[in-house]
């Protein structure tokens, strides 16, 4: 019954590589051994989020968004840099 501990090993070892940005999703899931769906699954039961943006990537997609709204005259409201939501 080596293979079950070698297993959690692995996929403790791909949820802090994760986690610590050291990997990507994809290699994580590599590492770990689990289908991407179980790997997610194995992130979301451990706290860490799939999907993690720091803000300065989000502002930036707001932005994009904005621009091509105006561009396709849609108006999306504007955000301004001190506004949290």
């Amino acid at each position: 019954m080596r293979e079950r501990p070698i297993r959690d090993l692995r996929s403790a070892l791909a949820l802090r590589y994760y986690k610590d940005r050291v990997l990507s999703l994809g290699k994580a899931v590599e590492l770990s051994r689990l289908s991407s769906w179980d790997f997610r699954e194995f992130l979301s039961q451990n706290g860490i989020a799939v999907i993690a943006h720091d803000e300065m990537y989000l502002r930036g997609e707001f932005e994009a968004a904005q621009e091509l709204s105006r561009e396709l005259s849609i108006g999306l409201p504007a955000i301004s840099r001190g506004e949290k939501r």
